[in-house]
């Protein structure tokens, strides 16, 4: 659980600072600077979703927050493009890297947390035989 705050922290960092979609030079905001607000507080919301799954010992809330985290992780793969829209243009930042980082970050994260979330339901099921 970890790894994967780690990760959201990336993303929600990332999108405000050096992952951040297009900025103009008049100081004006393209239409993917939604896009980016969006990226930040699905990060930073999985990273401390993830840090709470990783220091309370409850077996349920950690499967609780590792589903939440399998949702997190679909979130910031659909986030830049299909939930929010992204400039028109190819080469814009927002499309050459904004986008594609927060995507692999999500099939990380979406990795990590089912994998997470497979280990807290054998952790569960082996309480109960026990």
């Amino acid at each position: 659980m970890i790894a994967i705050a780690v990760l959201g922290v990336l993303v929600g960092v990332g999108a405000a600072t050096f992952l951040h979609p297009c900025r103009h030079a008049d100081g004006s905001q393209a239409i993917c600077a939604a896009s980016g607000r969006a990226l930040t507080a699905a990060g930073l919301g999985l990273a401390l979703i993830a840090l709470l799954g990783a220091l309370v010992q409850n077996a349920h809330f950690r499967l609780c927050c590792a589903a939440l985290c399998v949702l997190g992780g679909a979130a910031l793969i659909l986030i830049p493009g299909t939930l929010c829209p992204l400039c028109a243009a190819s080469a814009m930042r927002c499309r050459t890297v904004t986008a594609p980082s927060a995507r692999v970050a999500g099939v990380l994260i979406e990795c990590m947390s089912i994998m997470q979330l497979v280990l807290c339901v054998k952790g569960i099921r082996g309480e109960k035989k026990a």
